[in-house]
């Protein structure tokens, strides 16, 4: 048995299932693509069109590292998704940091490869959709604000 007055007087529970958390999934898996095989980036396929493809290999050490570190922020940020109760007052700015990131991911891609969705880079395009898709989320559409109120029980 518990003491009751150990119980909070406050119900305030974390709801998960919603798109930010599927969101956050896909960017932690991501991460680990990235770390994994960060060749991945050189392909110039779509993830339906790569599944069963070797990836290729990175010329350059220093891109690995860098996609290395990407990795490592999209792990932080796909954690933050999943684990952070997202409310109409703290998911404005963080949605919008998401959302500007994913437009710098395809507009940097995009004019890598002369302007045209072509070429590689898809992967971080398909992943810059996990960002917009979680900003968006927690900016149009977040959790309410917890009540304040002692449940009754």
């Amino acid at each position: 048995d518990h003491d009751d007055e150990s119980e909070s007087k406050f119900s305030i529970t974390m709801p998960h299932g919603d798109p930010s958390d599927l969101c956050g999934l896909g960017l932690v898996a991501a991460g680990v693509q990235l770390l994994m095989y960060p060749g991945v980036v050189a392909s110039d396929k779509w993830i339906h069109e790569r599944y069963a493809e070797p990836v290729p290999e990175l010329d350059d050490a220093r891109h690995a590292q860098l996609l290395a570190i990407i990795a490592g922020l999209y792990i932080v940020i796909g954690f933050t998704l999943v684990t952070v109760r997202w409310n109409p007052v703290n998911g404005k700015l963080s949605g919008l940091g998401l959302l500007f990131a994913a437009g710098l991911t395809v507009y940097t891609v995009f004019t890598a490869n002369g302007n045209k969705l072509q070429g590689p880079g898809k992967a971080l395009i398909e992943h810059a959709a996990f960002l917009a898709l979680g900003s968006l989320q927690i900016m149009l559409n977040p959790n309410p604000m917890p009540s304040s109120k002692p449940k009754t029980n």
